[in-house]
């Protein structure tokens, strides 16, 4: 499990939450125990038990990025049902968003 020491959560509009932290990666490979660090970012809030998962990296994929960036979209094209990663520009870590689930969504 990657160190989430840096996980915050930031706000929550309707049913989307929003939190941000470092890449959610370990070992090499997209950290699947990512959900169970989010439910544990800030206890005072309540995450519903199935959410889809939306990763935001500032960083723009391209062939010379870190192998890390590249684990996280693999990961998200084999897992098209528990969330999906966007990428923007070359500047800023990553945050991410919990919506309300879609078929098949994560359980945790």
């Amino acid at each position: 499990m990657n160190d989430y020491k840096t996980m915050r959560f930031v706000d929550r509009v309707g049913n989307n939450y929003l939190f941000r932290g470092g890449a959610p990666i370990a070992n090499g490979a997209f950290d699947t125990d990512l959900p169970t660090a989010l439910r544990n970012a800030d206890k005072s809030i309540q995450l519903p038990p199935q959410f889809y998962l939306v990763v935001i990296c500032l960083l723009h994929p391209n062939a010379d990025d870190d192998p890390s960036l590249i684990a996280e979209l693999n990961y998200f094209k084999d897992h098209k049902l528990v969330g999906k990663p966007i990428s923007g520009t070359r500047s800023a870590p990553t945050a991410a968003i919990l919506r309300p689930p879609r078929t098949n969504a994560v359980h945790s």
